[in-house]
């Protein structure tokens, strides 16, 4: 971002990538067996940053919006325990926006 005095605005960009491990739930009834996978999300992030400085402190504060630009989807294929025939289970879907605020004090 360029810096305005004491506030800075800012765009970006963000790849994040999840890999979940493989997992066997053999002991349980309706146990679900699946494979390891890997997801990606990616994000577009716009925010401002802004810091002051006192006497004996320096303030700081940033707010960042990040907009998930991917299919935010991890479902998975498995099957049930004692069954071979593959299943597509629905995972939780990733949040479409976050946004992240933070503070400081620093002497």
């Amino acid at each position: 971002g360029k810096k305005i005095g004491w506030f800075t605005p800012f765009i970006g960009y963000s790849q994040d990538y999840l890999r979940r491990g493989s997992f066997n739930e053999s002991e349980a009834s309706w146990g679900i067996r699946a494979d390891s996978k890997n997801y990606r999300a990616t994000n577009f992030l716009v925010g401002a940053r802004a810091e002051y400085v006192g006497d004996k402190y320096k303030l700081q504060a940033y707010v960042t919006q990040a907009i998930n630009t991917d299919k935010r989807d991890l479902a998975y294929e498995g099957n049930f325990t004692g069954s071979n025939v593959r299943q597509k289970f629905q995972g939780v879907k990733q949040a479409k926006n976050t946004t992240w605020i933070g503070f400081g004090v620093f002497r």
